[in-house]
């Protein structure tokens, strides 16, 4: 992630643009065979791991690319810094709703502990870059839910 963030900081918002390029292409090319293969399950299998959780960051972060460079890119792009700093300077605020979401789930199952990630996420985007990044960190935590936990997406708030 470091060699991402950095290649972002230095090239600025053109970056991005290419990034997003590049991930549009991939998307095109993976779209026939997304219904087989974009799954934790086929994740495990393409990277080789028997590891549930890596698999999931993986499957995790393709969907909110898929998300930021298509009907999120002009979010996106609006809060472009604010996105570089938060992933940059406060991760850990991040990681922290994170880590709270994957333990309130291993404790047991309820919809509501999605909500609380959204709702996390969208708390720090406010906290450093205001309401319009609010909205953009609620909808990069809402992709991330709805892929995760599909069974909650009926009970997610509307960003």
């Amino acid at each position: 992630m470091d060699k991402y963030t950095n290649y972002l900081f230095a090239q600025g918002p053109k970056a991005m643009a290419q990034i997003c390029t590049w991930i549009n292409k991939k998307n095109t090319c993976e779209m026939p065979f997304s219904a087989d293969c974009h799954n934790v399950d086929s994740y495990m299998k393409i990277f080789n791991t028997q590891d549930f959780v890596e698999a999931d960051n993986f499957f995790t972060t393709e969907a909110i690319n898929v998300w930021e460079c298509g009907p999120g890119y002009d979010m996106t792009m609006d809060n472009f810094y604010c996105k570089l700093t938060i992933h940059n300077q406060h991760d850990d605020e991040l990681k922290s709703c994170e880590t709270q979401v994957l333990d309130n789930f291993n404790h047991d199952f309820n919809c509501k502990y999605a909500n609380q990630y959204v709702s996390c996420v969208t708390n720090v985007y406010q906290k450093y870059c205001g309401i319009a990044a609010a909205k953009f960190g609620c909808n990069w935590a809402e992709v991330a839910m709805k892929v995760d936990v599909p069974q909650c997406n009926n009970t997610l708030p509307v960003c």
